[in-house]
């Protein structure tokens, strides 16, 4: 036997409709403002290229260099927010996480939280790198800081992923020596490479 009708006018299916769009909006509230964030830039970095097609060479490359700063300070204020969450070390940060993931009451509830916060730094970088390909500005110095700052988020984020994953699976104990052996290693690398750079010098 098929379910009664909820809705039996038109107004009333319109407003369940109204309803279930509110209930989606608010409860998504942070994703949809994100999208549309992603949507503007792109929309006025085609807009940008649509101004440059039509106006005379020399405004546009004053236009076009303008843009570029801008992108280039985004790329610069991600970085430095990636460098201040991590201060310089996504190894020793990753470790520090997985360390507070096993002592915290609830873990997966943390290192999701991590993950986003890590996440919604990277965004702004992604549609700066997106505002460098819409201007087909893909060869210069802005183009390839963004895309090696991006690598750096993607690694961090897998170790974040990895300790999560180790987290719900039981295992993250293991998975700490792992990764604490990796930073030490990190470490060591970094003394014989600095020593190697002094005797060079002397």
């Amino acid at each position: 036997m098929a379910r009664p009708r909820l809705h039996h006018t038109p107004e009333e299916k319109l407003a369940a409709a109204a309803a279930k769009r509110q209930r989606y909006e608010s409860n998504h509230k942070a994703a949809i403002s994100a999208r549309r964030k992603d949507r503007y830039a792109a929309r006025k970095a085609r807009q940008l290229v649509q101004e440059v097609e039509q106006v005379d060479e020399a405004a546009a490359a004053v236009r076009i260099a303008e843009e570029q700063d801008n992108l280039r300070d985004i790329i610069h204020m991600q970085n430095a927010k990636l460098w201040n969450l991590t201060e310089g070390s996504d190894r020793d940060y990753a470790f520090k996480c997985a360390v507070r993931t096993r002592a915290a009451e609830d873990g997966q509830k943390y290192i999701e939280r991590i993950i986003a916060k890590v996440k919604d730094i990277r965004r702004p970088l992604w549609a700066a790198c997106r505002g460098l390909k819409t201007l087909k500005l893909t060869e210069g110095d802005s183009w390839q800081f963004a895309h090696a700052i991006h690598r750096r988020f993607n690694v961090l984020l897998d170790y974040l992923e990895d300790i999560r994953k180790h987290d719900k699976a039981g295992s993250l104990s293991e998975s700490i020596d792992d990764l604490e052996l990796a930073c030490t290693q990190g470490l060591i690398w970094t003394v014989c490479w600095m020593t190697t750079i002094r005797r060079s010098e002397e």
